[in-house]
């Protein structure tokens, strides 16, 4: 709820000199010279008052605090900013990373602006708009088969002493992300909102933020309490959501399988500071599925005219589930943390149906065909589509007795999420056969017809 002031906090007076953007906080920034930072004009993003979106949730206040307007389109380019001032101050010539694609691309450019050589492993899954971003920017890309890879590969690259290793949790990147809060603050007149929702991949973003509200409580900048944290991650793979449900200090790393991948961490770096920064605040953490941030993307996009990446968006599918559920209450303030562009996964458009068949010859023409099945869910639903309603246990023997697929019984139900994620399968109520509780699924009509 809005905090009203007899006489506001004054703004720090360095705050009151400069423009707008990130670096306005120099200060409070570990860089010795903000004169010669390495910048492309990061931070300074808008905070949207939603109230569109507001009304389709049933909240009084809604904010976008918008970071798919920073120079690569992600909220990283704050961390590597800082990362790279310093790596140059360092005298370090080159910079290596493993990445999915954000931190990639970020790190590319900021390499290329500060005139450093980046290489950059990618694991083969990387999201394509991404990938065409660090291409651009110049950087050494080598394509790894796993993320895992990847990561050893740009540690062992990391060496050399004349190369920095830049992960989400180096300290100088750290740093960066916690202009956020900060901003967040200022947008507000100087005060907190009730709540402030973040995606958590690593877990790094909603513990600055949370570091970043702290600091300016202690600097006496904002009168009232912080707000209450929400943790986003996505179902398959949620080592910090479930280390919070079960009561744990640390995450427990995961072998889960989720999409997207950018919040898909299995063994996420920052797992006890995020918990602990959600427990101090007194907030929560919620996982949600890959459908919930598909339709929230195109409820965003479509409301208020900002387009996300899925990971993202799913800000705005967990605030959604709390407001039902009633632990956050329907006359609070809440500011959604959207952390990436849609253009960065245009791949994530191919996930939500097309209205036309115009629109999908259109989309053909340009490279982006119907998602292409892997041959297990065709297979499960050729099995769905010949037996009717069968439950998981009748799909597996069938996989394994008429396809040689052996998979194991977590991976089938895996596949059968996913494929219910994507329109394609139907779950029905568990019914009583045999004395035993069966959970049945049913091909949908877009599963016949992507079965050709």
């Amino acid at each position: 709820m809005f905090t009203q002031y007899d006489q506001p906090p004054t703004p720090p007076s360095f705050a009151q000199k400069r423009g707008v953007g990130m670096w306005r906080y120099a200060e409070l920034l570990p860089i010795k010279d903000s004169s010669r930072a390495i910048t492309l004009g990061e931070g300074g993003t808008q905070l949207h008052l939603c109230n569109r979106l507001s009304d389709r949730i049933g909240l009084r206040h809604l904010w976008v605090k918008d970071e798919t307007k920073n120079p690569t389109g992600s909220f990283l380019d704050r961390g590597v900013s800082v990362e790279i001032s310093w790596a140059v101050e360092k005298g370090y010539r080159e910079v290596c990373c493993a990445s999915s694609g954000n931190l990639g691309a970020s790190a590319a450019a900021y390499a290329a602006r500060a005139g450093l050589l980046a290489r950059v492993f990618v694991p083969s899954d990387v999201d394509v708009g991404k990938l065409c971003q660090i291409i651009a920017y110049g950087a050494e890309l080598e394509v790894a088969k796993t993320h895992r890879e990847a990561h050893e590969l740009a540690e062992s690259c990391a060496k050399a002493s004349w190369r920095r290793l830049l992960t989400p949790a180096n300290p100088f990147f750290l740093e960066g992300i916690k202009t956020v809060a900060y901003e967040i603050c200022e947008s507000l007149g100087w005060r907190y909102p009730d709540w402030v929702a973040a995606p958590m991949g690593n877990g790094g973003l909603i513990s600055m933020i949370w570091r970043g509200f702290c600091e300016f409580k202690e600097l006496g900048l904002v009168r009232d309490e912080p707000p209450k944290l929400i943790g986003v991650q996505a179902q398959g793979c949620a080592p910090i959501v479930e280390a919070y449900d079960r009561g744990l200090e640390e995450a427990l790393p995961t072998q889960g399988i989720a999409y997207p991948l950018d919040i898909a961490v299995e063994n996420p770096l920052e797992g006890y500071l995020a918990l602990r920064s959600i427990r101090e605040s007194g907030g929560g953490a919620v996982a949600v599925s890959q459908k919930e941030m598909l339709e929230a993307v195109a409820e965003l996009a479509r409301l208020e005219g900002i387009f996300a990446e899925p990971a993202a968006a799913s800000v705005v599918a967990a605030v959604r589930k709390l407001v039902e559920d009633g632990a956050v209450e329907r006359g609070e303030e809440v500011v959604l943390v959207v952390t990436g562009s849609g253009l960065k996964d245009p791949e994530a458009v191919r996930k939500i149906p097309l209205s036309s068949k115009a629109l999908k010859r259109l989309f053909a023409k340009k490279g982006f065909a119907p998602l292409t099945l892997s041959e297990t869910k065709r297979a499960v639903l050729r099995v769905l589509g010949e037996s009717g309603p069968i439950h998981g246990y009748g799909v597996w023997k069938a996989l394994l007795h008429r396809f040689s697929i052996k998979l194991s019984i977590p991976t089938l139900y895996q596949h059968l999420q996913e494929l219910e994620e994507m329109g394609l399968v139907r779950r029905l109520p568990p019914a009583k056969v045999g004395g035993r509780v069966r959970v049945y699924y049913e091909l949908t009509q877009r599963g016949a017809e992507a079965l050709g």
